[in-house]
């Protein structure tokens, strides 16, 4: 438990450039230059420890501080269920360009005893539109190593931010532990917040028409 409640050590520093996005339908076209990513907020139970942007400009990463939940031993209430809420400003370094959020990837750290479970929930939409579906992914106990999920957002269900609004985007995760038939004197935990724990976002490109 002592790893997986370790704090990731990053910064936060991230450029900011206004949006301007939205198209109707999936494309291979290649992303434009220049994107970057500004955080905008970040809500109570969570801290954004670092926002990175891949060379390629078709994903960037999230990585947190103090993101776990945790039942058992002394465990509050308040302990079991953690939602973090992060609102980023995603732009491109040249006007006329839209994108999707096309997948998800979660890599944390649990530390589960036999009898608990975890699980993690996560949504992602643009401020003042409908969210997406719900990701949904349960960890049952006993489990005492690293976890990974991946999402992919089908076709048809890939929203496009809108042109000539720039919209920003919400990104909504939640962790929460159940103690279960699990030993009330151990403590069970699930996190994303040691350094190799992290969210990654993939991004689908296309010019607006």
């Amino acid at each position: 438990m002592t790893h997986i409640l370790r704090k990731a050590i990053a910064i936060l520093g991230v450029v900011a450039v206004p949006s301007t996005m939205a198209a109707p339908a999936a494309s291979a076209d290649p992303p434009p230059p220049g994107v970057s990513i500004t955080v905008v907020s970040v809500g109570e139970g969570c801290e954004v420890g670092e926002v990175t942007v891949h060379p390629s400009s078709t994903k960037f990463t999230v990585r947190y501080w103090g993101f776990h939940a945790l039942a058992g031993r002394d465990a509050s209430p308040d302990d079991n269920r953690k939602k973090c809420q992060v609102v980023l400003k995603v732009a491109a370094g040249v006007p006329g360009f839209t994108y999707a959020i096309s997948g998800l990837h979660f890599v944390g750290s649990a530390e589960l005893m036999a009898g608990a479970d975890g699980e993690l929930k996560a949504q992602h939409n643009f401020v003042g539109t409908p969210p997406s579906q719900t990701w949904v992914h349960k960890l049952p106990g006993p489990h005492a190593a690293p976890f990974k999920f991946d999402d992919q957002v089908p076709v048809e269900q890939l929203a496009f931010n809108s042109c000539g609004e720039g919209r920003d985007l919400n990104l909504d995760t939640e962790l929460s532990v159940s103690e279960g038939t699990s030993d009330p004197s151990k403590t069970s935990i699930m996190g994303l917040d040691t350094p190799d724990d992290s969210v990654t976002y993939d991004l689908l490109w296309k010019p607006c028409t």
